[in-house]
């Protein structure tokens, strides 16, 4: 007689950044899975993160991750297993729209081909402030610009 038991994984997500995002500017946000669950979770996970218009992919890192991007969406995925208690991070960097303002909300999601626990927390949310465009980086009306090629 074989028994065989389904992992059962509580992935659980989050999404930072320093809270205050200028328009015109790189921004950074860290998004953080951790396994809360009562067995590992070994095939791995996929994010998903959805950028509102106002945010423009530039790049990615995270240790065992790989990011790719289709317009607005960045799907991240992490092939390794992740131990009980343990967690896995990308980073995001995105320019900010000069004409941003008000607040961004971004959203992530993440889900596995393992049996998620019911409270797991799959979907993080993380609303920043836009301060208005740096004047020091803007032309004043009227100025020349240069470009070297």
């Amino acid at each position: 007689l074989t028994l065989s038991v389904p992992p059962l994984v509580g992935l659980n997500i989050t999404k930072n950044n320093n809270g205050v995002v200028q328009a015109g500017e790189r921004a950074h946000y860290i998004i953080t899975v951790t396994n809360r669950g009562l067995t590992v979770a070994p095939n791995g996970f996929t994010v998903i993160d959805t950028l509102p218009a106002s945010l423009s992919y530039v790049s990615s890192e995270g240790e065992g991750v790989t990011c790719t991007v289709d317009g607005n969406i960045v799907t991240c995925v992490f092939t390794e297993p992740l131990a009980i208690d343990e967690t896995a991070q990308v980073d995001i960097f995105v320019d900010v729209a000069r004409d941003a303002t008000g607040a961004i909300v971004n959203t992530a999601v993440v889900s596995t081909d393992d049996e998620n626990l019911s409270d797991s927390v799959v979907l993080a949310e993380n609303e920043v402030s836009v301060a208005a465009a740096n004047p020091d980086n803007l032309p004043n009306t009227g100025a020349v610009i240069a470009f070297w090629l």
